[in-house]
């Protein structure tokens, strides 16, 4: 009997240079990256493109965005595959002149029983920077989405916090074509009276069926009261199907250790737990 034969992925280039498309399927009962096409400065590195979950590095050459860069992710996961969605550092913004702005944009489609697991460094904005996202979640009625979005002061070795001239944020996420959650977020000076003590914060949103154990183990450990003085606080919000947790911290190290403890259950859902191994 003939083995099936497998899609080839196919690695394009965008005439723009400014968008990228990234596909995943499951083929013979393994995640199958089938289509990776980014263009410069958006660039997609693939070091597992086949296996329990295919694991896709974001960047951008530079190692971070200008004024004027505006990058456009499109993903879409397949019945019943895995994805992992990372970066190989954080993610710097630059200083924007005048009234120039740094945009990212992530368009999610999950298929029926599909899941994807997005958790990249954290946004360091530079003094005078002027950064805004936008991320969207569509998910099947069983499928699964792991989202973190988190950011940090800025250089604090450079004598930076929180120096940057705006930021902007807004993650929405749907289930069946329902929207279940919109966590949006924007910042504008005086930005460090708003966050006193913290240098780094974010939020965790976990949805679906694939990661409804995930989602458990969330809602209780986040909703552990913690003292007004710790290093660490995080609330747990529930939301239809899934929970978001928001959480502060006052070192990037800590967010990276507590972050790296509530995602160690997901190493067996994707085959590893990559992030474990650098925060």
């Amino acid at each position: 009997m003939l083995a099936a034969r497998l899609p080839e992925a196919r690695v394009l280039t965008h005439p723009t240079g400014r968008a990228g498309r990234l596909a995943v399927t499951l083929v013979d009962g393994k995640s199958t990256i089938t289509t990776a096409d980014a263009g410069a400065p958006l660039k997609l590195l693939t070091p597992v493109s086949r296996g329990p979950a295919a694991w896709v590095y974001v960047g951008s050459y530079g190692g971070g965005l200008v004024a004027g860069d505006a990058l456009t992710l499109s993903v879409t996961v397949g019945a019943g595959a895995r994805a992992v969605l990372a970066t190989q550092a954080s993610t710097k913004i630059y200083r924007c002149p005048g009234d120039a702005w740094a945009r990212q944009q992530l368009d999610a489609d999950i298929g029926a029983g599909g899941l994807l697991v997005n958790v990249p460094d954290p946004i360091v904005a530079f003094a005078g920077a002027r950064y805004a996202q936008r991320v969207r979640y569509d998910l099947a009625a069983d499928a699964g989405v792991v989202a973190l979005d988190w950011y940090t002061c800025g250089r604090m070795d450079c004598g930076e916090r929180w120096a940057f001239h705006a930021f902007s944020s807004r993650t929405d996420v749907r289930v069946a074509g329902r929207p279940i959650a919109i966590e949006a977020l924007s910042l504008l000076p005086p930005i460090a009276p708003k966050f006193g003590r913290f240098v780094v914060a974010g939020s965790l949103i976990v949805v679906g069926p694939p990661v409804a154990q995930l989602s458990a183990l969330l809602s209780n450990a986040a909703g552990t009261p913690a003292s007004r003085q710790a290093p660490w606080l995080a609330s747990a919000s529930p939301i239809a199907g899934g929970v978001i947790v928001r959480f502060a911290a006052t070192a990037t190290e800590i967010a990276q250790v507590q972050l790296s403890h509530w995602l160690r259950p997901l190493g067996d859902i994707l085959g590893d737990d990559r992030w474990s191994r650098r925060w």
